[in-house]
């Protein structure tokens, strides 16, 4: 598989621009090692030349045939359309392709191999998908611009405090014309000393609104529009609160710093305002009605301080490295071990790294470990596979029948592939590997000792179910045949 990324994504007046601006976000973060294209039937002119400049290739489709086409098993896909359903999804993976969808509603049935979401509070169990289906989900995966990530990652914030401003942004389009009806309480109440608002390149109303705010002949209001990021930061960076919907946006505002009003007006909104509701991110404007928006609004004299660490700016870096390793994973390939296998294993089960996190501390003699493998390799209750990069033996997996529907996984990888992911990959293989060769194999369970970080999360991305092991270890449990 290449170093390629084909992106389906589209934005309108209608469904707004909220999943170009964030597959444009992931773009930037993964084009220092990916090619990356854009397929798309919509894109508004103005985000359309904002992705020649950053040299992110547009290609307009007119059918969705026009894209499946160029398919051909060579790249990673990533979905961000609720127009496009499971059928789709599957016609992508039967090319070959690696899938990942991004999605904040988990309406659906999915096949992707990675679903992000970046919303707190989702976990896997939200999802309907497969047994080899990863996980992104959290606050620390914020599909955010770089120019965004890099304020994020500053401890201090550099907004002006020590001016009350207001900034307001209703996105790209604003179909129901919330900045409108914001201007009039903002101005009603008097509670900020200036009011700036940036509306999107779609939002038809521009004209009425700058006649509105000329007749009101109030020097404090200044209106921008289709601002660009470096642009868009200044204006933020000189306002203290911001008020918003509940979507990208939000987490632009946030890792600035500033104190964040905001509500939801379209149904996809509905996780990401009541998950970050949920750990108090913003004042609540509920449905952005009259009431509701001019109580939240009233409800920022009593703000003492900001959330302002929920992003940490990191989440580039993760990313990249969730992609890299899927693009690794096509190198990967599991075979039986077999008696050939022996030196090899011998050398991890002798390694300090491995033996860390063994459950036995013991030492191992060469003699031990041939009459174990041995055994093990001729036991018709244990799956026991070699994983392989270009012949290169980098780790091991083993599946040990605890009853006819039932098997006890171990795996390792050698300490010289640690970092890259390949452990996550490892476990994922393994188990679709043996779902080909025992077919009464309903689930696999694991035990992980509880100071074994990068296993811990290993399992966790991959959706088991996790509870209590005796002692030092934690349990995770899968169904992974329905």
């Amino acid at each position: 598989m290449v170093n390629k990324i084909l992106f389906r994504v589209d934005g309108n007046s209608s469904i707004g621009h909220g999943h170009l601006m964030r597959c444009y976000a992931l773009a930037e973060m993964l084009k220092s090692r990916f090619t990356v294209d854009f397929f798309c039937k919509e894109v508004p002119n103005s985000l359309l030349n904002a992705f020649k400049q950053k040299n992110l290739a547009v290609n307009i489709i007119s059918i969705e045939d026009e894209f499946l086409e160029v398919l051909n098993g060579d790249g990673i896909v990533v979905l961000d359309h609720y127009g496009l359903d499971t059928a789709f999804q599957k016609i992508i993976k039967e090319k070959g392709n690696k899938l990942v969808c991004i999605d904040d509603l988990h309406e659906k049935e999915f096949y992707a191999d990675l679903i992000i979401n970046h919303a707190p509070g989702i976990l896997p169990s939200d999802y309907k998908a497969q047994s080899y289906t990863q996980y992104a989900l959290g606050i620390e995966y914020a599909m955010l611009r770089p120019e965004f990530l890099k304020l994020a990652r500053q401890k201090e914030k550099k907004t002006n405090l020590s001016k009350k401003g207001v900034f307001v942004c209703f996105g790209g389009s604003d179909p129901e014309d919330l900045t409108r009806r914001s201007l009039d309480i903002l101005i009603d109440i008097k509670l900020f000393d200036e009011i700036k608002i940036v509306t999107g390149s779609a939002y038809s109303n521009y004209g009425l609104l700058v006649d509105y705010i000329s007749s009101k002949k109030d020097d404090k209001i200044f209106l921008y529009q289709n601002l660009q990021a470096e642009a868009m930061i200044a204006v933020m960076k000189s306002c203290s609160h911001a008020l918003v919907p509940a979507s990208g946006i939000l987490l632009e505002v946030m890792a600035l710093g500033l104190i964040p009003v905001a509500g939801m007006y379209i149904n996809n909104q509905q996780f990401i305002y009541e998950n970050y509701k949920a750990i108090n991110a913003f004042a609540d404007a509920g449905n952005f009605e009259e009431r509701d928006l001019r109580e939240a609004l009233l409800s920022l004299k009593f703000t003492k301080k900001k959330n302002s660490n929920l992003i940490d700016g990191k989440s580039s870096q993760r990313l990249l490295k969730t992609f890299s390793a899927l693009l690794e994973e096509a190198n990967v390939s599991l075979e039986e071990a077999k008696a050939d296998d022996l030196q090899v294993t011998y050398n991890w089960a002798k390694n300090p790294e491995v033996r860390a996190y063994s459950f036995s501390k013991s030492e191992i003699g060469y003699e031990e470990h041939k009459n174990w493998l041995f055994a093990k390799i001729e036991d018709d209750n244990c799956y026991y596979f070699i994983a392989r990069i270009n012949d290169c033996a980098v780790g091991s997996i083993r599946f040990d029948k605890h009853n006819r529907e039932e098997a006890i996984v171990s795996y390792l990888l050698d300490p010289e592939f640690h970092g890259k992911g390949l452990g996550l990959s490892l476990l994922k293989l393994g188990v679709e590997k043996l779902k080909i060769t025992d077919n009464n194999i309903k689930y696999v369970t694991g035990y992980v000792m509880n100071n074994n970080i990068a296993s811990l999360k290993i399992f966790r991305k991959l959706g088991y179910e996790e509870g209590f092991g005796s002692g030092n270890e934690v349990k995770f449990k899968k169904e992974i045949r329905k």
